[in-house]
């Protein structure tokens, strides 16, 4: 059966999955118009590989809250690895500052992003827990 959009909005998790998504489009606009200044080009390509790959595993989880058929397991499992790898995307961005001010702004946009998302991630896993749907 498929929720209506009234008892989507409702959901806390599915706001958070929506944010967070938004998060991921921001970080891969972010590094899309930044990546003429990345030093390391090992770095924008896993900022995006991370970016994108939420993309899809949100638009996943979407399709799972639109048909009702959520697994808590597996959605505290991208979470808790979302979490992770965010915070560290992030600071490996901000490990890379430089000196230049333009590039110093760049790596502190990406990684302010990289952040958000990640702490966004992991207070949804927080509200997961919290309501606890098996």
């Amino acid at each position: 059966m498929v929720k209506r959009l009234k008892e989507l909005i409702e959901d806390i998790n599915f706001i958070f999955k929506l944010v967070e998504c938004i998060c991921c489009v921001a970080t891969c606009i972010a590094v899309f118009n930044s990546s003429n200044v990345f030093y390391e080009k090992n770095l924008r390509d896993l900022l995006l590989d991370v970016a994108a790959g939420y993309i899809i595993m949100i638009a996943c989880l979407f399709v799972l809250y639109i048909f009702e058929g959520t697994n808590t397991m597996i959605e505290m499992i991208i979470l808790a690895s979302g979490v992770a790898v965010n915070i560290l995307a992030g600071s490996l961005c901000l490990v890379q500052f430089d000196d230049d001010n333009k590039v110093k702004m760049n790596y502190f946009i990406v990684a302010a992003f990289t952040f958000t998302t990640g702490i966004v991630m992991l207070a949804d896993f927080g509200f997961l827990i919290k309501n606890k749907r098996v």
